[in-house]
């Protein structure tokens, strides 16, 4: 039996593959863990903070019925009532 160029390439091309990684350790595990308290950063906490309760007082504002005046920006385009 003769070889031909390419029969070691095409013996490769149709091997099964095989998994080489690694099995994870333990300590390379990639389970989500909670952040400590070293690691947060205080400013960004307040920034949220202080975000949250303007998006709070401005529902407030709105639901009261003082952002009434929301639904008619131009009121006297329409004439006097």
């Amino acid at each position: 039996m003769t070889r031909r160029p390419g029969d070691s390439a095409r013996a490769a091309a149709t091997a099964a593959p095989t998994d080489t990684s690694p099995e994870p350790t333990a300590s390379e595990s990639t389970a989500p863990h909670p952040a400590t308290a070293r690691r947060r950063l205080p400013a960004l906490d307040v920034l949220r903070g202080i975000a949250i309760l303007g998006t709070l007082l401005t529902d407030i504002w709105i639901f009261s019925g003082s952002g009434a005046r929301l639904d008619d920006p131009v009121p006297s385009a329409a004439g006097p009532a």
